[in-house]
């Protein structure tokens, strides 16, 4: 039931008399309110000098949703009992009202916090499908509910891994080597995205990522090989910062090669996208074929970064089912 609180307002109504009704539920006719034994003392009435008064309850279903007032300053008995029949008949409907109005503002309110809440979902739902696709493809899907496998004319493709990585992890709890392999890949996580390169995948200790898709970029090539340098640079710095024989001083090798690939999102429950092409496998064989600390290019990529970067030819060297393969140290720029 409604309950009447007046704070600030108590010297503006006649509260002694509106709390009567909402205690009773009973309609209260006053001829001359000011002059009445009961309700004379009342602040608001003598304040006003307030003569024909009539008060009635609206009532739905027992419950009291609000109190009709209605008062005549210049007239005494200005209501009667008349008056009272017409009344009842009005304020069954705007009790009604009354009610509908509540029920109505209820259902948007319950209306207004479910949207909420599922816009809420909603956004985790599509923060975490960015994290496992690239934006373009994550709205294709939820679009179409699938994505087009497309092909590319020309990307470069970065393969890293750490040298002897099982040996040392064994050295190492699972806690901690989760926790090591989760800093470096945070780190690279945040070049590839200084450079906008998309990462694909970790294969245990190995980390592979493409510049120039979903989105093309003419750049692709020297932002592959910046992102290169950036990670070998940060891996060796934290290598020469720990002791000789720490576990976790891990050594890393870098591989990089440019050329079309097929992208795609595989899989029903769990989506991943990937990209196919043997641009990916010789990335793989450039990375194979590296040292420590060490970015290993094509001469693909060479032809194409000779002229801003110092390279060191290292000439023809075997690359498993690829054969021999023009490979190329890439340094600094010049």
């Amino acid at each position: 039931d409604t309950h009447f609180n007046f704070g600030k307002t108590s010297s503006f109504l006649p509260k002694k008399m509106i709390y009567y009704i909402e205690r009773t539920k009973k309609e209260v006719l006053i001829g001359c309110a000011w002059q009445d034994q009961v309700y004379r003392s009342d602040e608001y009435i003598q304040s006003t000098k307030a003569k024909s008064i009539l008060g009635m309850p609206l009532l739905n279903k027992g419950s009291l949703l609000g109190i009709l007032y209605l008062e005549n300053t210049l007239l005494e008995n200005a209501f009667n009992s008349k008056n009272i029949k017409i009344l009842n008949l009005l304020s069954n409907q705007i009790a009604i009202s009354i009610e509908n109005t509540i029920l109505y503002e209820n259902l948007e309110k319950k209306v207004h916090d479910r949207t909420s809440e599922l816009e809420v979902e909603k956004k985790k739902s599509d923060d975490l499908l960015l994290n496992i696709l690239p934006a373009e493809t994550a709205l294709e899907l939820k679009k179409y509910g699938k994505a087009r496998p497309r092909k590319y004319d020309a990307v470069t493709v970065i393969f890293t891994d750490f040298i002897n990585f099982t040996k040392l992890s064994e050295r190492l709890t699972a806690d901690e080597l989760v926790v090591e392999i989760d800093k470096y890949f945070t780190k690279f996580d945040e070049i590839a995205k200084k450079y906008n390169i998309e990462k694909i995948k970790t294969i245990g200790d190995a980390y592979l990522c493409v510049s120039g898709l979903p989105v093309v970029n003419k750049n692709h090539v020297f932002n592959a090989v910046n992102a290169a340098l950036e990670m070998r640079d940060y891996v060796e710095h934290v290598f020469n910062s720990k002791a000789e024989d720490d576990p976790t001083a891990f050594k890393l090798r870098i591989g990089v090669h440019t050329g079309p690939v097929v992208s795609g999102v595989v899989g029903q429950n769990k989506f991943a996208f990937d990209i196919w092409g043997d641009t990916v496998n010789t990335a793989s064989r450039l990375e194979n074929n590296s040292e420590a600390f060490k970015v290993n290019i094509s001469e693909e990529v060479y032809n194409i970064v000779k002229d801003d970067y110092h390279c060191i030819h290292r000439g023809l060297l075997y690359a498993k089912n690829k054969g021999d393969i023009n490979m190329y140290f890439i340094e600094n720029k010049n």
